[in-house]
């Protein structure tokens, strides 16, 4: 629209008369809309609101339900339990045997810890899946159902929780000063304004929702001593070790039966941004005025 306006006083007296293309002159027709950059930003708000809201409030639930599965799990409890008991065993007679405790990067390690002999293929998870599955029998396998903590897992390591923490923040912000700015103008936009401000509504809710996912994190990590006195790791990293060491009990229980073990789909490696899909829709990052 600059340009378009910049090239009518640029054009000569002689041709200022003459008729713009098409699309030129639909682009000035509606430049001539009063307050269009507002109307048009709400429009853009309200239709890409949902799918949104959908993408913060999915990626926030799963963090809460990881952190919820892993502390309240018997499966969790048992196979610490187990690697606890092993390592004390393996380190007798050292400064690091009769642990009260190991930090949670031991788990996805476990795979590389083979037996002595140079001939063995063994690894510490091999031996711990087997003397879990030997106890109890088809136990590890609901890890990896619908609900089961490995799962959880694997969808909430996908989250930075304070990134969409801060974008969530900053879009609440925006839309106010966008709904401030439609409530100043005729009857449609203020009634536009309205709609702005019941969704933004919305938005303060799900802000609540990550405070106490972020809330239920700490708390998960008092109760595994995350930190140990130090900041705890964020949730994506611990979430990631944990992912590594389920899909490394997967792998030996689908060796041990054959490839019977149910494989999901794999969860996307990149860390998910909700407005990467958007960036075009709606720019927020112009301020927002009238003509």
């Amino acid at each position: 629209l600059t340009l378009l306006h910049s090239a009518a006083q640029e054009m000569p007296e002689k041709d200022k008369g003459l008729p713009w293309d098409d699309a030129e002159d639909f682009v000035l027709k509606l430049a001539e809309v009063a307050s269009f950059r507002i109307r048009l930003q709400t429009w853009s708000f309200q239709n890409a609101f949902d799918e949104r809201y959908e993408i913060l409030h999915g990626a926030v639930t799963e963090v809460k339900d990881a952190c919820h599965s892993l502390q309240d799990s018997h499966r969790v409890q048992r196979l610490l339990g187990m690697v606890l008991g092993f390592g004390n065993h393996l380190n007798a007679g050292t400064a690091r045997g009769r642990a009260d405790g190991f930090s949670v990067e031991v788990l996805p390690q476990m795979r590389a810890l083979k037996g002595q002999a140079s001939s063995s293929s063994t690894t510490l998870l091999d031996f711990l899946v087997r003397q879990a599955e030997k106890s109890e029998p088809g136990e590890l396998a609901n890890l990896f159902g619908e609900v089961g903590e490995a799962t959880l897992v694997q969808k909430a390591c996908r989250h930075k929780l304070s990134d969409l923490s801060h974008e969530l923040n900053a879009y609440c912000s925006q839309a106010s000063e966008l709904a401030r700015a439609a409530s100043s103008g005729d009857a449609d936009l203020v009634a536009r304004a309205k709609r702005t401000q019941a969704r933004i509504r919305e938005l303060e809710a799900l802000q609540q929702l990550f405070v106490e996912a972020e809330e239920d994190y700490k708390n998960m990590c008092v109760w595994f001593h995350e930190g140990g006195g130090k900041k705890p790791r964020p949730p994506d990293e611990f979430f990631g070790y944990w992912h590594a060491f389920f899909q490394g009990i997967r792998a030996v229980l689908e060796g041990m039966y054959g490839g019977k073990t149910r494989r999901r789909k794999a969860a996307r490696s990149r860390i998910l941004r909700p407005y990467d899909r958007f960036s075009q829709s709606l720019s927020l990052k112009e301020p927002v005025k009238e003509n």
